[in-house]
């Protein structure tokens, strides 16, 4: 221990020739030799000056002081806890942790050897100071010991649970401790070849000190080590639960995702292999092991191919409830709390629970709302509330989206406005009717197009050649073919300049315009923030971002695939080359990766448009500000959340996207905001 430390952990006060003390009417007198002691109001002297320093009186104790030895006296001068500690330590509920015959050492200004124990804040000696370590007591009332390179447990009152006997010894996690016997300290500075076994809250051997290494207990299970590889979980009685597992998952959510390897006839693939598969934390199997790999992201989805049926799945985890959804169309990555869910033609809508909520058989269906416009042949329509029941009939040849308590609707050609109980609210004989809102209703006819209100008059001229729906004041016309922007009293905010303008401000107040099949933004304002020069545009509203994309042509398409070749090789072989698993088997892992290169390379695998599609992603902020270039082989999102989210970064150039594709497993770092600087391994995190 430093000496600047040690004297950080004592508070002591006497800075000057006097101070005072706030527990006593008691006053810090220094004499002519340097010694200090307690004066009363009257100046009397009621402890002599004879200490080196006085602390504080906390509890009706001071902490004193004589050269480099420390003890504890009362009130009235008398002392306490002798004068001969090397160490006295703040207290930490109710205890402090005390050191006796600590030496100092001048030339590494530490405090070396000594014994250490715990004393009690009334001054009872609570631990005897015979350990070389002890830590401070955790909330199961635990402390942990040191004697030499060994460990031990004792109790908050004084008694030893362990003796100091084992060479690790784990947090104290569901009532369970893993505990280690033998093994050293490797080259990798972990402890290897020990024997591993498990105590309970007492200090008591519950399961043997027997197997290679061990992990803590989670969720009432645990993964044990039994071969360099390989792996069994273990309940709280020591009852194995399953065996011949290659990785060491803990338990989370009620299941354990595990990969094993199979012979041909104990595979129900058919083939000989590794495969992942789910149990329960009983160890009971939820998903057979015939998936290429399993990976739940943050909301417990993941997407999995079957080996068995070489068909793609969505995997939902409830809690030890495992939802299976055949693969269609799914961000299962549910930045949306309720994500639009599409197999074949037919479309429904999925919670971020695994709840189905609205099943995917139906043609047409429209925004997920209290009203959701839904065909199941998409000629006939209606309505389903948000758990898919009928709310109004599929009657209606066309039909607008409810807003403040009505929709536009047409049958046999005739439009009618409806009220949320299918109630007839206006009849007319207009040739179009859109979005009632604001009071106003669009509509046309013949060629022209208007406003008309709830009662049928017309509320603005039909001198437009289209028009929208009215949101915060303001609407879209169209004159000679392109869009502009007037308010509800008939100014022009906007001249009428692009092909189309999106009907509605959306949540970062933005309209997203088109001009020449391009996208881009227009504010509130009507000032144009982003040119249109994207082939997509779609809002984020979890991150308050916008992804967009451009179409790959010759001069970016190269450089992507490259990158995007070596990343998807990078995570084909990752799962393989980090575990002993080839080592063990005798297989040199280099010689199997070249060779499934060579063969991945030779069948096409790494074609551009496999991997990459026809399109490069970015992201562009609120403001029409491009903080992710059009680069990404995939969505930006991870590249956003790591860059950007963790980092503050400002914008993300084509360097970065390149970094973060070749190096996976790395935080990027970027200072500077336009150049990166830093690339930080795992292993030096600290976050």
């Amino acid at each position: 221990m430093k000496k600047s430390v040690l004297i950080g952990l004592i508070t002591l006060i006497i800075m000057g020739g006097t101070g005072s003390l706030s527990a006593q009417d008691l006053t810090l007198q220094r004499d002519k030799k340097g010694k200090v002691g307690l004066v009363d109001a009257k100046g009397k002297f009621v402890v002599k000056p004879k200490y080196d320093e006085i602390g504080n009186f906390e509890g009706g104790l001071a902490k004193v002081r004589i050269k480099d030895k420390f003890g504890f006296i009362n009130e009235k001068g008398g002392i306490v806890l002798k004068l001969q500690y090397s160490v006295i330590e703040d207290f930490v509920d109710g205890v402090a942790k005390i050191c006796i015959g600590a030496k100092y050492n001048k030339k590494t200004d530490d405090l070396e050897g000594g014994k250490w124990g715990y004393v009690k804040d009334n001054g009872e000696i609570l631990i005897k100071p015979v350990y070389d370590d002890i830590e401070y007591f955790n909330k199961f009332n635990i402390a942990k010991t040191k004697k030499g390179k060994v460990y031990g447990w004792v109790s908050r009152y004084g008694k030893e649970l362990i003796k100091p006997e084992y060479t690790e010894i784990g947090e104290l996690i569901d009532g369970m401790a893993r505990v280690c016997k033998g093994g050293k300290i490797g080259k990798s500075g972990q402890l290897e070849n020990g024997k591993w076994g498990f105590v309970d809250d007492g200090g008591r051997i519950v399961i043997k000190v027997k197997y290679r290494s061990a992990g803590e207990f989670c969720e009432g299970v645990a993964w044990v080590g039994t071969g360099p590889t390989q792996y069994s979980y273990i309940n709280k009685q020591g009852m194995v639960i399953s065996e011949d597992s290659y990785t060491n998952h803990d338990a989370h959510n009620g299941i354990i995702i595990q990969q094993k390897m199979l012979k041909k006839k104990e595979s129900k693939t058919g083939k000989r292999g590794i495969f992942y598969g789910i149990l329960d934390t009983r160890g009971m199997v939820l998903e057979d092991f015939v998936y290429n790999a399993i990976a739940m992201n943050q909301y417990n989805w993941a997407s999995v191919m079957d080996m068995s049926t070489e068909k793609t799945y969505y995997l939902h985890n409830e809690n030890g409830k495992i939802v299976k959804l055949e693969a269609g169309t799914l961000d299962f990555n549910f930045n949306n709390e309720i994500e639009r869910y599409v197999i074949g033609d037919k479309s429904g809508y999925v919670r971020r629970d695994g709840k189905i909520m609205i099943e995917p058989k139906y043609k047409q269906l429209g925004d997920y709302s209290d009203y959701t416009i839904a065909s199941e042949n998409g000629s006939s329509f209606g309505y389903l509330s948000k758990t898919g029941d009928v709310l109004i009939p599929f009657e209606y040849t066309k039909i607008s989206a409810f807003n403040d308590g009505y929709a536009s609707v047409c049958k046999q050609n005739k439009w009618y406005v409806i009220d949320s109980k299918n109630n007839v609210a206006l009849t007319t004989d207009m040739d179009y009717l859109g979005i009632y809102s604001e009071g106003l209703i669009p509509a046309m006819k013949g060629s022209k197009a208007g406003f008309i209100s709830l009662d049928g008059k017309e509320a603005m001229p039909f001198d437009y050649e289209m028009v929208s729906s009215v949101h915060k004041g303001k609407f879209n016309f169209r004159e000679n073919g392109k869009w502009g922007v007037k308010d509800v009293k008939g100014a022009v905010l906007l001249a009428p300049v692009y092909e189309d303008l999106s009907n509605f401000y959306d949540e970062l107040g933005n309209k997203v315009l088109v001009n020449a099949g391009k996208f881009g933004l227009l504010n509130f304002e009507e000032k144009e923030i982003l040119s249109p020069t994207f082939d997509f545009l779609g809002l984020d509203s979890q991150n308050g971002i916008y992804i967009v994309s451009q179409k790959i042509d010759q001069s970016n398409c190269k450089k992507a695939a490259d990158i995007m070749k070596e990343y998807i090789m990078s995570e084909s072989q990752k799962g393989l080359l980090d575990s002993n698993l080839f080592a063990n088997l005798g297989v040199d892992a280099n010689k199997v990766k070249n060779k499934v290169a060579k063969k991945m390379q030779k069948d096409g695998d790494f074609a551009p448009e496999k991997f990459i599609g026809q399109f490069l992603w970015g992201a562009v902020s609120k403001e029409g500000k491009v903080i992710i270039e059009p680069y990404c082989p995939i969505s930006p999102l991870s590249a956003y959340q790591v860059v950007i989210g963790q980092y503050g970064q400002k914008k993300v150039s084509a360097d970065d996207i390149e970094y973060l594709m070749k190096h996976p497993d790395y935080y990027i770092v970027n200072y500077n905001r336009f150049k990166v600087s830093e690339v930080i391994p795992e292993e030096l995190w600290d976050f």
